[in-house]
Parts: structure tokens; C-alpha cells; sequence
């Protein structure tokens, strides 16, 4: 950054004393045929472009870096410029002078005065304090720029910290019930349960795989959620009836990892307890013009946690779920819990409508 803040710097330097002067050549002196008269204002202009870029730039870098107070660096900023406003004025004229007509010198020193100098150097100081101005509102704005950017950084950081440890919390919750599920199903059919280890294995090589991956495919989650289901199925039986709908057009589309594996696990575990069996569950994925729709239908009744302290389980689950939703989406989502008399219904609506250029790149930790 800073070699690039030099490279700005001359950039513009070197720019607007040539726009400067090219400016003050056709408004003002174009008509003028004094070749002399010319080269000497061009030369005047060439001390002001050395003090402001080898002079001015480096004190005030050190005073902006040294000073605490905005009004003592704005005190130290006039009084640099009007000292040294006064030494490139002399310096020019002492140095212009060998080429003055004798006239114009002693023209000069009859008047020599500091009413005569402030009449004579009006243009040096609108033109020092007009590049003074320009340097420190453009590094201003640099700065602002570089703190804006620095602090979405850090942001985007926070929220990557957060989805993962919400993540590391759930993937726990989800072996904790499936480890559950096969240990029913050991000693009633081995076979069975050694099938089921091996899908939870392939589940768990899933999750494990790109831990850094916040974003992926609704396809990959549902493959995913597929090895999960059939876990379930295999100890439920004939008890658990699933099924799974994609709409083809949202397969490639990002969202948020292992977002419904939550919802499902919890739809399975109480269903079992309120409805008749078999448990009907439908998982259906589709797309609304530019929103995704999530929605997980379990057939019985909703169980709320706080009136029944007999329901077991860490919870964990669904919170951290609708946490992972608020922190990843905020705004641009909407979940709902709908609870009928026979069934229980769960609906998430994500806008991908605000930033839909990305949705080939989200399958990356944003």
C-alpha cells in the first residue's frame, strides 16, 4: 500500500501541475510572444512543482503521523506554507533576475515592500494552500477507503469465525443422533448396522471434507442429506416414510453447509413422538425467481421445549441453525415454523436477488 500511495501520489502530482499550467497557458498568456516572459513563468511553476512534490509531501506525512491534535497540524500546515510561499518567491525572483530587463529590476526594488509582496505572491499562496488543500483531502479519503475496507475485512473474518464455530457445534449434535440410531439397531440386525456405520462414515467424510467451505451446492448438501435419511430409514423401517424433491434448476446453487440437516434430524425425532405412523416427512427444494426456497414437512404436531422439559437432546440443533441463517444471510432471508394440528411445516426463503453474480464463486468461505 504505501509504494502504491507513492505511485498515486506522483501520478496525480504530475498531472495537475501539468493540467495547471497548460490551463493558465491558453486562458492567459497564449497571446503573449515574449518567449523569455514564457519560460520564466514556466520556471516559476517548475519551484512550485519541486517544493510542493520533494518539500511539502515528506513534512507532511511527518507531521500527520506525529501530531495528535487536527488543530495544531492545521497551524503547522499554514505556517509551513506561508514561510515557505515567502522562500519560493525570493528564490524565484533572485534567480529569474539575470534575465530581467534592467527596467523591470529596478522596478522591482523601488517597489520592493510587503504590500508589493502580498500583491505579488497572491497567486503562489492560492495555488500552495490549493495543492495543500487537494493533498490532505485526497489522503483523507484514501485513509476513510483503506479503514472502510479494513473493517469489512475484519467483519467478514468475525462472521467466518462465527459460521465455523456454530458449524463445529452441529456436526457433534448430528453424530451424537446417529450414534444413538445405530446403537439401537445392533443388537436387532447387525447386518444392517454395519451398512449404517458405513454411510455414517461416508456422511462424516462429507462434513469433514473442506472444513473451511462455508457455501455448497444444494446437490452436494443433498447428497448429504440422503446418506443421513438412509441411516434413519434403516432403523425405522417401515416407521419412517421420506422424500426428497430438487428442483434441477437450483442443484448448482450455494447455500449455507449443513443448514437443513438440522431441521430434518429434529422433524424426525419429534415426529416419532406426535404422529401416526408411518412418520411422513417431505423435503422440498425449489426456486421462486431469484429465491431459493427451502421446505421440510414432518407429519404430527409441534412439541415446544420449554412446556415439555421430558424432551431429551442437546438442542443445539435448531438453534445454532437459525443462528448460522442471521449470521450469513441477515436481511435477505425468512424463516418460518408453521405449526398445523397434524403436521409441522419449516420454511426458509433465501433472496438471491442482491448479489446474484456470486453464485458460482459462494461454494467458498465468503
Amino acid at each position: 500500500m504505501p509504494f502504491q500511495r507513492k505511485k498515486l501520489f506522483w501520478i496525480l502530482h504530475i498531472s495537475g501541475w501539468s493540467v495547471f499550467v497548460l490551463a493558465k497557458y491558453f486562458f492567459f498568456l497564449r497571446n503573449r510572444t515574449d518567449t523569455t516572459l514564457l519560460c520564466l513563468i514556466i520556471y516559476t511553476y517548475f519551484l512550485g512543482f519541486l517544493m510542493t512534490g520533494l518539500a511539502f509531501r515528506p513534512i507532511f506525512r511527518r507531521l500527520r503521523k506525529s501530531t495528535d491534535s487536527q488543530l495544531q497540524l492545521y497551524v503547522s500546515v499554514g505556517l509551513l506554507v506561508l514561510v515557505s510561499v515567502a522562500v519560493w518567491y525570493y528564490f524565484d525572483m533572485f534567480t529569474s533576475m539575470p534575465f530581467w530587463t534592467a527596467e523591470y529590476t529596478a522596478s522591482f526594488f523601488e517597489n520592493l515592500g510587503v504590500i508589493s509582496f502580498f500583491r505579488a505572491t497572491f497567486e503562489y499562496y492560492l495555488v500552495s494552500f490549493g495543492w495543500t488543500a487537494l493533498y490532505f483531502g485526497i489522503n483523507y479519503w484514501i485513509d476513510w477507503q483503506e479503514e472502510q475496507r479494513r473493517s469489512a475485512e475484519a467483519q467478514r473474518l468475525a462472521q467466518k469465525a462465527q459460521l465455523q464455530l456454530l458449524r463445529y457445534q452441529l456436526n457433534p449434535h448430528f453424530l451424537f443422533n446417529s450414534m444413538n440410531s445405530i446403537k439401537s439397531l445392533i443388537d436387532e440386525n447387525p447386518v444392517t448396522a454395519k451398512e449404517m456405520i458405513t454411510e455414517l462414515a461416508d456422511f462424516l467424510r462429507y462434513s469433514l471434507t473442506d472444513r473451511d467451505t462455508t457455501f455448497r451446492p444444494i446437490a452436494d448438501e443433498v447428497q448429504a442429506l440422503r446418506l443421513y435419511l438412509s441411516i434413519e430409514k434403516k432403523r425405522f423401517e417401515e416407521k419412517l416414510d421420506c422424500r426428497v424433491q430438487v428442483e434441477p434448476a437450483v442443484e448448482d446453487w450455494p447455500i449455507l453447509s449443513f443448514l437443513i440437516h438440522p431441521f430434518v434430524d429434529n422433524g424426525i425425532k419429534h415426529g416419532m413422538k406426535t404422529s401416526p405412523l408411518p412418520l411422513k416427512l417431505e423435503i422440498d427444494i425449489h426456486h421462486r425467481e431469484a429465491t431459493l426456497v427451502v421446505r421440510i414437512r414432518n407429519s404430527g404436531h409441534w412439541i415446544d421445549k420449554k412446556s415439555d422439559r421430558s424432551i431429551d437432546g442437546t438442542g443445539t440443533g435448531m438453534e445454532n441453525a437459525q443462528k448460522r441463517l442471521m449470521n450469513a444471510y441477515g436481511d435477505n432471508h425468512r424463516f418460518e415454523i408453521q405449526k398445523f394440528p397434524e403436521q409441522v411445516c419449516i420454511e426458509i426463503e433465501i433472496d438471491g436477488s442482491n448479489d446474484p453474480d456470486e453464485r458460482s464463486n459462494r461454494t467458498d468461505e465468503q
